[in-house]
Protein backbone atom coordinates (compact mmCIF):
# COMPACT_ATOMS: atom_id res chain seq x y z
CA UNK A 1 0.00 0.00 0.00
CA UNK A 2 2.79 2.42 0.95
CA UNK A 3 4.42 1.81 -2.25
CA UNK A 4 1.07 2.32 -4.57
CA UNK A 5 0.89 6.02 -1.84
CA UNK A 6 4.47 6.82 -3.36
CA UNK A 7 3.80 6.04 -6.52
CA UNK A 8 0.69 8.14 -6.84
CA UNK A 9 2.36 10.82 -4.97
CA UNK A 10 5.28 10.87 -7.82
CA UNK A 11 3.01 11.27 -10.19
CA UNK A 12 1.24 14.34 -9.02
CA UNK A 13 4.53 15.99 -8.50
CA UNK A 14 5.20 15.19 -11.99
CA UNK A 15 1.67 16.47 -13.48
CA UNK A 16 2.76 19.60 -11.19
CA UNK A 17 5.85 20.05 -12.43
CA UNK A 18 4.94 19.62 -16.21
CA UNK A 19 1.80 22.18 -15.64
CA UNK A 20 4.50 24.85 -14.30
CA UNK A 21 6.91 24.19 -17.00
CA UNK A 22 3.89 24.78 -19.61
CA UNK A 23 3.59 27.91 -17.96
CA UNK A 24 6.75 29.37 -17.18
CA UNK A 25 6.22 31.58 -20.52
CA UNK A 26 2.95 32.67 -19.71
CA UNK A 27 4.51 34.31 -16.51
CA UNK A 28 5.40 37.91 -15.50
CA UNK A 29 5.51 39.98 -12.62
CA UNK A 30 1.89 41.01 -12.92
CA UNK A 31 0.38 37.23 -12.85
CA UNK A 32 2.46 35.55 -10.47
CA UNK A 33 1.16 36.37 -7.03
CA UNK A 34 3.50 35.94 -3.94
CA UNK A 35 2.41 35.15 -1.08
CA UNK A 36 4.65 35.70 2.52
CA UNK A 37 3.66 34.82 5.81
CA UNK A 38 5.81 34.65 8.93
CA UNK A 39 4.77 32.90 11.97
CA UNK A 40 6.63 31.82 14.35
CA UNK A 41 4.64 28.32 14.84
CA UNK A 42 5.18 25.34 12.57
CA UNK A 43 3.57 24.10 10.19
CA UNK A 44 2.70 27.98 9.47
CA UNK A 45 6.33 29.23 10.14
CA UNK A 46 8.32 31.49 7.11
CA UNK A 47 6.81 30.26 4.08
CA UNK A 48 6.62 31.70 1.19
CA UNK A 49 3.79 30.91 -1.57
CA UNK A 50 4.09 31.40 -6.00
CA UNK A 51 0.70 31.49 -7.22
CA UNK A 52 -0.11 31.85 -11.11
CA UNK A 53 -2.97 33.95 -11.21
CA UNK A 54 -3.77 34.19 -15.12
CA UNK A 55 -7.47 35.62 -16.11
CA UNK A 56 -8.94 34.76 -12.69
CA UNK A 57 -7.42 31.41 -12.44
CA UNK A 58 -5.19 30.12 -9.94
CA UNK A 59 -3.27 27.33 -12.21
CA UNK A 60 -1.06 26.20 -9.40
CA UNK A 61 0.69 27.06 -6.32
CA UNK A 62 4.45 26.05 -5.51
CA UNK A 63 7.02 28.16 -3.66
CA UNK A 64 10.34 29.86 -5.31
CA UNK A 65 13.35 27.19 -4.77
CA UNK A 66 10.90 24.99 -7.34
CA UNK A 67 9.88 28.17 -9.54
CA UNK A 68 14.01 28.58 -9.86
CA UNK A 69 14.69 25.17 -10.17
CA UNK A 70 12.01 25.12 -13.36
CA UNK A 71 13.89 28.00 -15.00
CA UNK A 72 11.70 31.28 -14.11
CA UNK A 73 13.95 34.40 -12.78
CA UNK A 74 12.64 35.40 -9.89
CA UNK A 75 13.97 36.69 -5.95
CA UNK A 76 14.63 33.20 -3.76
CA UNK A 77 13.06 32.20 -0.37
CA UNK A 78 15.34 34.23 2.10
CA UNK A 79 14.97 37.51 -0.08
CA UNK A 80 10.86 37.61 -0.15
CA UNK A 81 11.29 36.70 3.23
CA UNK A 82 12.62 39.82 3.75
CA UNK A 83 9.03 41.30 2.96
CA UNK A 84 6.32 41.80 5.29
CA UNK A 85 3.64 39.33 5.53
CA UNK A 86 1.02 39.94 2.68
CA UNK A 87 0.21 39.14 -0.92
CA UNK A 88 1.84 40.92 -4.05
CA UNK A 89 1.90 40.96 -7.38
CA UNK A 90 5.84 39.65 -8.15
CA UNK A 91 6.18 43.35 -9.84
CA UNK A 92 5.47 44.99 -6.21
CA UNK A 93 7.19 42.20 -4.17
CA UNK A 94 10.54 43.27 -6.20
CA UNK A 95 9.95 47.22 -5.88
CA UNK A 96 9.22 46.73 -2.21
CA UNK A 97 12.51 44.88 -2.01
CA UNK A 98 14.45 47.76 -3.21
CA UNK A 99 13.45 50.30 -0.75
CA UNK A 100 14.39 47.98 2.27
Amino acid sequence: MIKLKNIVNESIEQDKINLIKSRIPHLNDNNVQVIVGKYKEYPKANYVQIDDISNGINYFSSNPEQMIELGFDMPDRETLLKLPTGRYKLKDAKELLKKL
